[in-house]
């Protein structure tokens, strides 16, 4: 039997650019890549490869169809080339038209009248050209991934930096070959604009997909392949005057009292394998700033973490310590002295805490009231992190602030939220914080296996779920072991309990499904079986119907394909039942 030790493909260089080289234009970029599964060789990967390569749009323009990569593994110096295709952009809601492809990144402010020189426009601006592809990698414990933007740098104030930019980022595919690059926050402002004198708050966190230990470090910008030298007395560890940058959470803050101009700061985002602490892969990043003299006062946190209700505890201003299965909530307070400012808002919370909400109330269109809410779970990373960006929208360049929130999740055992459940109904158990689960009956319904308690036992745990039908309200009580990797329990409970209360119910009977000529209209209903009991209706594809969604007979009209319409009814006593119509629609026969 022949032992395939490793193939590794490469294929042909071929840089295929449209540009005056002579321009100065290009302001930084990044790498990052994403695991997508196993290679067809045995021993290989592959891994979403992209490249953004940002573009101040004063210079002159650039175009491509392919990136080239390389990919060298530093422990046998064996090298691959990769060419990857461009990525046509098409600009999400509320964002501005991207530019022949690209994305407009430029940091200025809302009004449709205005617009970048990316678009034809007058007021300085940037914009990002993106390329994506897939590429297949051998194990190596470190894989260097580089690519290089064309010549030559904009003009920056902070370091010898003219020509071409080398974007990095560096992985270990032997030991963690199953591993993505993060989520970085910087992207969503990556060139921001902030006034020379005032304080400046810039988070560059991130959110981790694999539950890794992120950590920020300082860095030289990149000057053709090799480390740019500071000039009018800055340098790789001081870029900008008072400039610090967090190293758990990314968050760059300084005061700038030097000159107006372009200022790159370039730091090292770094993964460690949380229980270990083994470095897992670093990507270098680079942020621009244009600093300049202002008479706006830029929007401020004022408060931080404030009026938390719930059984969490503040460690810091933006810091939080909270049990697993707690739900808690709490308040931050923004505000900007310029009362003719409006406050706009922008945040990553659905990745950095799943589940979590974020309301905002205006006091003023100057001043806003953030309230989260959420149920806290330690999933693969008890360190939870996420940014709040908010802008007073001044034209032309709006004034800027970030907040960044980390969360410690601690080990807890937990049942869940207390349910309400129509008798006759099964409800679904989970419980978190260990592998190896017990579960009891505190009063109520006794657990009888295979009558009213169904536990389920996986390779990962041991009764963590299971199906249990009530007839009598019932307070369940389940308790772990506790063990999950390396989080452990600190201060937090070993056991917890879970109400269950059954409630009246009822069933639901519908108008027959509907069978149409294009298009089709038509009047639902939707009857319960207990006529004592007070109803509350939702019904879905509220955009098809004629009239409100709330009530217990809409009408529908304009439906042009196949429909279904679910409708949620919930009865006075907390049952909540489910069902729907289907519409169906054909195309008329020719007359």
């Amino acid at each position: 039997m022949k032992k395939v030790i490793g193939i590794l493909f490469g294929l042909a260089l071929l840089l295929n650019f449209s540009y005056d080289a002579s321009a100065s234009h290009m302001a930084g970029g990044s790498i990052k890549y994403e695991y997508a599964g196993p290679g067809t060789t045995p021993g290989t990967h592959r891994y979403n490869i992209r490249v953004g390569i940002y573009r101040w749009c004063a210079g002159a323009n650039i175009t491509g169809t392919t990136q080239t990569i390389t990919a060298r593994c530093t422990f046998t110096g064996s090298t691959q080339t990769f060419r990857i295709p461009v990525f046509t952009y098409v600009a999400k809601p509320g964002e501005r038209q991207a530019n022949n492809g690209k994305r407009d990144v430029s940091d200025i402010c809302r009004n449709p009248s205005l617009s970048s020189r990316c678009a034809g426009g007058t007021l300085d601006g940037y914009e990002e050209l993106i390329f994506r592809g897939t590429i297949t990698l051998g194990a190596c414990n470190s894989w260097e991934i580089t690519t290089r933007t064309v010549c030559c740098r904009n003009p920056i104030q902070n370091f010898n930096a003219t020509s071409s930019i080398e974007l990095k980022t560096i992985f270990n595919t032997q030991s963690f070959p199953v591993n993505s690059a993060p989520k970085f926050a910087d992207e969503v402002k990556p060139m921001p604009s902030v006034c020379l004198g005032q304080d400046v708050f810039y988070g560059v966190g991130t959110v981790d997909p694999d539950g890794d230990s992120l950590r920020f470090e300082l860095t030289c910008p990149d000057n053709n392949g090799s480390s740019a030298s500071g000039r009018n007395g800055f340098t790789c560890a001081r870029p900008i005057t008072n400039l610090k940058l967090d190293s758990s959470t990314g968050l760059i803050s300084f005061k700038h009292t030097g000159s107006s101009g372009r200022y790159a700061v370039a730091f090292w985002v770094k993964e460690y394998e949380r229980c270990t602490g083994k470095l897992k892969g670093q990507t270098r990043r680079e942020v621009q700033f244009t600093i300049s003299a202002c008479s706006n006062n830029v929007p401020r946190d004022i408060s931080g973490v404030s009026n938390i209700i719930g059984n969490a505890t503040k460690t810091g201003r933006f810091k939080m310590e909270v049990c697993q299965g707690e739900k808690f909530t709490w308040e931050d307070t923004i505000f900007d002295k310029d009362v003719t400012d409006t406050l706009r808002f922008e945040s990553n919370i659905a990745d950095g805490l799943p589940g979590a909400t974020m309301t905002k109330t205006f006091l003023s269109r100057n001043k806003c009231v953030l309230k989260f809410e959420w149920i806290a779970v330690i999933g693969n990373n008890p360190i939870k992190s996420f940014f709040v960006s908010f802008d007073d929208d001044r034209c032309s360049f709006p004034g800027n602030g970030f907040s960044v929130f980390e969360i410690q999740v601690l080990n807890a055992t937990s049942a869940g939220p207390d349910r309400v459940v129509c008798i006759g109904d099964s409800v679904d158990m989970t419980a978190y914080g260990g592998r190896l689960y017990n579960w009891r009956t505190v009063s109520g319904d006794p657990l009888v296996t295979g009558v009213n308690w169904f536990p389920d036992t996986t390779v990962d745990d041991t009764n963590r779920t299971g199906i249990f039908i009530p007839i009598n309200p019932t307070i369940l009580e389940v308790k772990s072991d506790l063990k999950v990797g390396c989080m452990l329990a600190f201060n937090c409970r070993k056991l917890d309990t879970i109400y269950i209360n059954p409630v009246d119910s009822f069933s639901l009977t519908t108008v027959p499904d509907f069978f149409l000529c294009n298009p089709g209209k038509g009047d639902l209903d939707v009857t319960p079986s207990r006529t004592t009991m007070g109803y509350k209706y939702k019904w879905d594809q509220s955009s098809l119907l004629t009239g409100t969604d709330t009530v217990k007979n809409p009408s529908f009209a304009n439906v042009k394909f196949p429909t279904r319409f679910g409708v949620t009814v919930t009865g006075d006593s907390g049952c909540v039942k489910e069902d729907y119509v289907d519409v169906n629609v054909t195309d008329p026969f020719p007359t």
